[in-house]
C-alpha cells in the first residue's frame, strides 16, 4: 500500500478542526456506512444519504465536501482526506480498504476500533467529573474568602498595631493582590496560559512536557498504559486488514498527539526500516511501552502470529486502561484532598493565631 499521499505533517489549523467531529459521532456513522456498502449501495449514494441524517448533523459540512469530491472524479480516499475534519488514520484506512477491494470490511473494523476508542475516552472523562468539581469548588471557595471574607479582618488587625505572623502577612497580601489587581492578575493568567499552548504546539517544550508526564510524573504508568492501548489497537486493525508493519506505524506515529511518542515511534521506525533492530527490540530498547507488552511482540515474531498477538494487546491493553484510571483516580483524589486541606488550614491559622492575640490584648 502506497500512503505517501496522505504523510503530512499536520497543521494547527488541522489539530483544531479535527476536534470537531466527536469518535461517537464516527463509529455511529462508520456503523451505518458499513451496513450500506454491505447491501451494494453506491458509494455516492451512502455519502447524500447518511449527511441528511439528523443524527450526523455535525458531519454534514464535510459529508458536502466528500460528496462533491466523489462527483468531480475523486476516489474515495480522496474525497476524505480532502477534508481536514477526518483524520490521518481514518484516510489511510479507507485507502487500504480502496486498494484491496474490501472497503466494507474495512469501514467495519474501523467501526469498532473508534468505538472502542470512544469508550476508552468516555471513561476517562467520567473519572476525572469528580477531581475536576472538587477543584473547581475549591479555587472558588478560596476566590470567595480572599475577596470577601479576609478583607473585613485586615482593618481589625491594622487597628490593633500588633505584630502579625509571616502567614498572616502573605495571606493579606495576596487577598489585597486580589481585589485591587484582580483584572491584571486574570491577564497575565491568561496569556501565561496562551504562551504554553503556543510553545507546546511549536516548540520542542511539548515534547519535553509530554516526556516528563509519561516517564516522570507520578501518573506515568497510567498514561503509558493508556498509550500503549492506543497503539495496540491500531497495529490490530492495520495488520488485520494487511497493512504492513512499517506502514502501521508510520500511519500511527503520524496519528499520535503525544508528542514524546511522536518522536518516538518516528525513531522506532527508522530503525525497524534499515533493518537495524526487529519490533520487539526497537519497542524494547525505546523503554515506552510496558515489559509485557514488548515481551507479547517477541512471541508474536518468533511464532508469526503478529495478527493473533496484536489483537490480544488491544483485548489487553483496553481491559488494562479501566484499571490505569482508577489507580489514577485514587491517587489523584487524595493529593486533591490534602492540597485543599492544606490551603484551608492555612488560611485558618493564619486568622486565628492573630485573632488570639487581638483577644488577649482587649483582656
Amino acid at each position: 500500500m502506497k500512503i505517501d499521499s496522505l504523510l503530512k505533517e499536520d497543521s494547527i489549523l488541522k489539530k483544531e478542526i479535527n476536534f470537531k467531529i466527536s469518535k461517537k459521532k464516527l463509529f455511529l456513522f462508520l456503523r451505518q456506512f458499513s451496513i450500506l456498502l454491505n447491501a451494494k449501495i453506491p458509494i455516492i449514494e451512502i455519502i447524500n444519504l447518511l449527511k441528511e441524517q439528523k443524527e450526523f448533523k455535525q458531519l454534514k459540512p464535510s459529508l458536502d465536501k466528500v460528496s462533491e469530491n466523489l462527483n468531480n472524479g475523486m476516489s474515495v480516499s480522496e474525497s476524505f482526506a480532502n477534508d481536514k475534519n477526518f483524520d490521518m488514520f481514518f484516510t489511510s484506512m479507507i485507502k487500504l480498504g480502496e486498494e484491496s477491494g474490501r472497503l466494507d470490511k474495512v469501514v467495519y473494523d474501523l467501526s469498532k476500533y473508534y468505538e472502542r476508542t470512544y469508550d476508552i475516552n468516555k471513561k476517562v472523562q467520567n473519572a476525572m467529573i469528580y477531581p475536576i468539581i472538587l477543584t473547581v469548588t475549591g479555587i472558588v471557595m478560596l476566590i470567595f474568602m480572599l475577596k470577601n471574607v479576609i478583607p473585613t479582618f485586615v482593618d481589625l488587625f491594622e487597628s490593633s498595631d500588633m505584630v502579625l505572623p509571616l502567614s498572616t502577612r502573605i495571606l493579606i497580601s495576596v487577598s489585597t493582590a486580589i481585589n485591587e489587581k484582580g483584572l491584571l492578575i486574570l491577564m497575565i493568567l491568561v496569556l501565561l496560559i496562551a504562551g504554553i499552548i503556543i510553545a507546546y504546539r511549536r516548540t520542542k517544550f511539548g515534547y519535553y512536557l509530554d516526556k516528563f508526564k509519561t516517564t516522570k510524573s507520578i501518573f506515568g504508568k497510567q498514561r503509558k498504559i493508556v498509550i500503549s492501548s492506543e497503539i495496540a489497537r491500531s497495529l490490530s486493525i492495520t495488520h488485520k486488514n494487511s497493512m504492513t508493519i512499517l506502514d502501521g506505524l508510520i500511519i500511527i506515529q503520524k496519528s499520535m498527539k503525544n508528542k514524546y511518542y511522536k518522536q518516538e515511534l518516528s525513531d522506532i521506525f527508522r530503525e525497524i526500516e534499515s533493518g537495524e533492530y526487529t519490533l520487539e527490540e526497537a519497542f524494547n530498547k525505546r523503554k515506552i511501552t510496558p515489559q509485557v507488552f514488548n515481551s507479547m511482540l517477541k512471541v508474536a515474531e518468533n511464532t508469526g502470529e503478529l495478527g493473533d498477538i496484536f489483537e490480544k494487546l488491544s483485548e489487553f491493553y483496553d481491559g488494562e486502561v479501566e484499571y490505569a484510571i482508577k489507580s489514577f483516580i485514587s491517587i489523584l483524589e487524595p493529593m486533591l484532598i490534602i492540597f485543599m486541606a492544606i490551603i484551608v488550614g492555612f488560611i485558618v491559622i493564619s486568622i486565628t493565631i492573630p485573632m488570639f492575640d487581638v483577644i488577649n490584648s482587649f483582656n
